[in-house]
């Protein structure tokens, strides 16, 4: 599951209140039946008692020690969310879209003739589109094959299809090297 940080990042303010709403109902039904157990145990004596009332004792300790964190770890995400500028969310959508919509090319020739993923998304430098290559061909999400020709396709500066001088050729030998 190579993308699971990346979505736990993501999803966390809708985890964590999940968690939260899990242990709390938790914590409710564990002190709800110990008191019930408290009540039945009232007329024997202290030892039984408290025998029998240590379990959920214990319980209840545990589940309010994860409902408090839980609460600071909801409460976390909500201030970190609240605090993240609107420009900053509308980039990583749009970083989020380009990575979906270069997946997709990655799976289909059709797609990948469109280039829709060069077109999404915030604008990138041709060095930082250059490493994201470097590292989708490290991580063998592309062939050698596909990797030279998104680098011949970067190093054309927009498709221009003109002739490169030999610099550009020696250029583009270095990265393919890299």
């Amino acid at each position: 599951m190579s993308g699971s940080p990346g979505w736990l990042r993501r999803h966390s303010l809708g985890i964590t209140f999940l968690a939260l709403v899990v242990v709390s109902v938790s914590l409710l039904g564990v002190v709800g039946l110990g008191a019930l157990v408290a009540l039945a145990s009232l007329g024997q004596p202290l030892g039984a008692f408290a025998a029998a009332l240590f379990p959920w004792a214990a319980g209840a300790v545990v589940l309010t020690v994860l409902t408090v964190v839980f609460g600071f770890l909801f409460a976390w995400s909500l201030v970190r969310r609240a605090r993240l500028r609107r420009d900053e969310r509308l980039r990583r959508r749009q970083r989020r879209l380009r990575a979906v919509a270069a997946e997709a090319e990655a799976r289909n020739g059709w797609l990948a003739s469109l280039n829709l993923s060069s077109r999404l998304g915030p604008d990138e430098s041709k060095e930082d589109r250059i490493e994201a290559l470097k590292r989708r061909y490290a991580s063998g999400e592309l062939s050698e094959a596909e990797f030279e020709h998104r680098l011949d396709r970067l190093m054309d500066d927009g498709g221009d299809r003109r002739p490169r001088a030999r610099n550009d050729e020696r250029e583009t030998e270095r990265l393919r090297n890299y």
